[in-house]
């Protein structure tokens, strides 16, 4: 049922798509509220994501190491306002990590070392050994902050700690390759090895065990001491096995150290998950735990006191525990409290290197199989006396050479260096790229006014030509006559050409113009409409009328209009006006009026008459154009210095006019 419900929340598009929109609103609302107030959760809040994040495949965007990177940098800013030593209190204090080299300071979330951990055992070449030296850095690092605050949710670390010692001993088995070596797990632990790989191996990679399977040995002996070192670190969070280590999770979680103190009701599982956690660690000493290990572990589950108030499972597997004279007596009592956690039981482990996918082979541990005595002399008296177990005598016999105290490696601080060149190079040409769009959007705004301009003017222009071509509209041929040739047709009375029930729109407009203009209607025609059509009359005089509309449209429309709007601007047409405001150049304005008058009625009297081949009208044309030019730029300075006095006057009375209405007339004394 779990399976199938995991399968639809991460792979059902429908069903889980809000399910998922929740999780990644609760994970940001999380990291605000972190960021805002509790940095110190900042380990619970990354490792809890990024276990999650691939376990419903919740795809966050933006994603948690571009996330993790923000924080940081943040982090970072604040540490430079910092003073020398209380960098690292304050560093420590945050669960973070704090690297200061050639002037540069570094700073990274502990976090960093569980995620890299992960995506070892995720990765596409899974490294079963990478990803267990990854997550003991993590222990390593959480043990030396002395905050117990920056732990990330104790459910969630003794998962993964279940998991990894479990890998550390196929691991440990692998290497070892011997008949008679094997290693002791609960079965749920192997539950716990598939529940992880679930996360993962759909999507990329293999399982767990098949990992373990392909780790290549290079050297028996130093893999061997190298998975057992691992294992120790695991260890020293779990119970404290030096005197350097500063966090004890029995004592946190049991608070042995403190007499009248006892276990909060809400740890009681996890009380109980270590309590399974450290009998197994007993069960496998001198196999894949250093026995050295042994008087410690021991005399830490001694120290606990039972209560009335516990459980009575916790309370019987505690009394068994701490009465074992054996890791077989230890192992009996383990059997019993896993009978009473959901039939869970104690497995036989060896692992066969010749199977191709998973080596663990097991079956159920007879505790006989076990040492029936401890394997140091101290062990027994550690037990009697617990609290006088002095973490610093079994130190000299570990060996000291550990690079795990490393917090930040060479290569982090590279990447770290190149990720902020990015984005100093990032905000650089962000930066530039804002400035050249805001230059090429005032460019491209700017063309678009003059662009719109210019079509404004096209528009008004090519209107102002319709409009002047609309004394061309009746120059054609209809069923009354021929505008073109300014005759009628055969047939057709004189005075009222068209009978108002059969005229069309053309043969209004050519009745409007015979009506305006006696020429037409002098001229008669004994032709058809049909015969006037085709003769070689007609077709001449269309000729010229189509040059003479050309001409027209090229030497005339232009400059008469220039013409016309400049004595119109300039209020020419007026002689009183010209002759006050423009008195240097009256005779040749009044010249300029005289000749537009002239071009214009030339103009009507060659359409009226249908005096297509009339050259005159040019002559007069280019005169005008001349006339124009004379004065043009002395009417246009004269009119610039009128407007600049009347603007001086206008400034004049302003300065004269008085600022207040002043007073009444019953306030005036």
């Amino acid at each position: 049922m779990a399976r199938v419900l995991m399968r639809k929340l991460r792979y059902s598009k429908l069903s889980s798509m809000y399910v998922k929109k929740r999780m990644v609103l609760y994970f940001k609302s999380l990291y605000d509220e972190m960021e805002k107030n509790e940095r110190k959760d900042n380990i619970k809040i990354f490792v809890m994501t990024c276990f999650v994040n691939h376990l419903l495949n919740l795809e966050m965007k933006p994603k948690l190491d571009d996330v993790m990177l923000k924080f940081e940098d943040s982090m970072n800013r604040e540490c430079s306002r910092k003073e020398g030593r209380r960098k690292t209190e304050w560093a420590m204090k945050l669960g973070l990590m704090i690297d200061e080299s050639d002037g540069k300071i570094y700073i990274r979330s502990i976090a960093r070392r569980f995620c890299d951990g992960y995506g070892q055992i995720t990765g596409v070449n899974n490294d079963a050994l990478e990803a267990l030296i990854q997550f003991t850095k993590f222990c390593a690092l959480l043990s030396n902050t002395n905050n117990v605050e920056v732990l990330p949710h104790l459910n969630q670390l003794v998962l993964w700690m279940e998991y990894f010692i479990t890998v550390a001993f196929c691991l440990s088995a692998k290497v070892q390759n011997t008949p008679n070596f094997f290693f002791v797990i609960p079965e749920s632990y192997t539950a716990v090895i598939y529940f992880i790989d679930a996360t993962f191996v759909q999507e990329r990679g293999v399982s767990t065990f098949e990992a373990v399977q392909r780790h290549s040995m290079r050297n028996t002996v130093q893999d061997n001491k190298l998975i057992q070192e691992r294992l120790k670190k695991l260890i020293e969070i779990l119970c404290g096995v030096t005197s350097s280590t500063n966090i004890n999770l029995f004592s946190y979680i049991f608070q042995s150290n403190h007499p009248n103190a006892s276990i909060d009701h809400r740890d009681y599982g996890i009380a109980e998950r270590l309590l399974v956690l450290a009998p197994v660690l007993v069960c496998n000493l001198g196999k894949s735990v250093y026995p050295v290990v042994e008087t410690k572990l021991m005399s830490e589950l001694c120290k606990i006191k039972v209560r009335e108030e516990y459980p009575s499972r916790l309370s019987e597997a505690l009394t068994s525990v701490q009465r074992a004279g054996s890791p077989a007596d230890v192992a009996r009592a383990l059997q019993i409290l896993l009978l009473k956690r959901e039939n869970d039981s104690l497995w036989y482990c060896i692992w066969d290197n010749f199977d191709r996918r998973n080596g663990l082979q097991k079956r159920k541990l007879k505790a006989m199989e076990l040492s029936n005595r401890f394997f140091l002399e101290e062990t027994l008296q550690g037990m009697n006396t617990p609290h006088d177990i002095v973490s610093s005598k079994v130190r000299t016999e570990i060996d000291e050479d550990d690079e795990m105290d490393t917090q930040i490696t060479l290569e982090e601080k590279m990447e770290i260096d190149r990720i902020k060149m990015e984005k100093k190079r990032n905000d650089e040409e962000n930066e530039a790229s804002k400035k050249i769009t805001k230059f090429f959007g005032k460019v491209v705004f700017r063309l678009r006014v003059k662009n719109l301009s210019t079509r404004v003017v096209r528009q008004l222009c090519k209107e102002k030509r319709v409009k002047e071509m609309k004394i061309f509209e009746s120059m054609r041929i209809t069923n009354k006559g021929c505008g073109i040739c300014g005759v009628q047709f055969k047939g057709k009375a004189t005075g009222c050409l068209f009978n108002k029930d059969e005229q069309t729109s053309n043969d209004s407009e050519f009745a409007l113009l015979l009506q305006e203009s006696p020429m037409f209607m002098l001229q008669k025609c004994l032709e058809s409409q049909e015969e006037h059509g085709k003769s070689e009359k007609h077709k001449e005089m269309v000729n010229y009328y189509q040059h003479f509309q050309h001409k027209y449209m090229q030497k005339i429309f232009d400059p008469l209009g220039k013409v016309r709007s400049f004595i119109q601007r300039y209020k020419l047409g007026t002689a009183e006006f010209v002759e006050k405001n423009f008195k240097e150049e009256t005779y040749n304005i009044g010249i300029l009026r005289r000749q537009r008058e002239s071009v214009e009625n030339k103009i009507e009297n060659i359409i009226k008459g249908c005096e297509w081949q009339n050259g005159e009208i040019w002559g007069e044309v280019q005169e005008l154009i001349g006339s124009y030019h004379l004065i043009k730029d002395y009417v246009e300075t004269e009119a610039r210095k009128r407007e600049e006095r009347l603007e001086k006057l206008r400034e004049v009375d302003l300065a004269r006019r008085p600022k207040g209405r002043g007073k009444r007339k019953g306030q005036r004394r």
